[in-house]
């Protein structure tokens, strides 16, 4: 692992680890994922999705395996963080119980828990995602003539993570958008392909 994290370092790659994915997938098919916060939004179609993909019974051996890959995930997460390596934020939405928008925050906190500062989770999903895609003129920071995209908080993340999750006001090009009227709006959303389609991509 050194050797390969001197050569990450060495050439300035980016990584997104998606360790909500992992998460999920050994959690899967637990019954307290019903109960996560993105199922009162997520719709109804995606949900069957999710349910026909990932919740079938998993023998011992899987869930292990499962655990195991999860636990090497936070592992070479807390090196990288260690060794300051580029990081993004991915969530792989809306593969195996992860909802887009949702998926992202729980990764930040899952960076978070790997020790990866608050200031870089927050960077990780902003201008440092904006740096690998290379589009820094366009979004990603606070600055004239970069798109009005904003996340008004009640509280500052840095002192608390967690403050990511309760927005006060969404701002996008410059308009106001409402936390609750998104989240309604996600609930009548349909899906933009057939499941069937969906599970060929993934």
């Amino acid at each position: 692992m050194a050797a390969v994290l001197d050569e990450i370092v060495a050439r300035g790659t980016w990584l997104a680890p998606t360790q909500v994915v992992w998460q999920r997938i050994a959690e899967a098919p637990a019954p307290r994922l019903r109960r996560h916060r993105q199922f009162a939004h997520a719709p109804a179609d995606l949900r069957r999705w999710w349910q026909q993909l990932y919740d079938q019974p998993t023998e011992q051996r899987e869930r292990l395996r499962r655990s195991r890959a999860l636990a090497g995930m936070q592992v070479v997460t807390a090196h990288l963080a260690e060794r300051r390596v580029l990081l993004l934020a991915g969530s792989d939405a809306p593969f195996c119980h992860v909802m887009p928008g949702f998926g992202l925050l729980d990764e930040l906190q899952l960076l978070a828990a790997c020790g990866v500062p608050a200031a870089d989770c927050i960077r990780a999903a902003t201008s440092s995602a904006t740096r690998a895609l290379q589009i820094v003129d366009r979004v990603g920071r606070i600055a004239p003539g970069l798109d009005a995209d904003l996340l008004i908080l009640r509280d500052d993340p840095l002192a608390d993570l967690d403050a990511i999750m309760e927005p006060l006001v969404l701002i996008r090009a410059g308009h106001p958008l409402q936390p609750t009227a998104l989240l309604a709006r996600a609930r009548s959303w349909g899906s933009p392909r057939p499941a069937g389609r969906i599970s060929a991509d993934y």
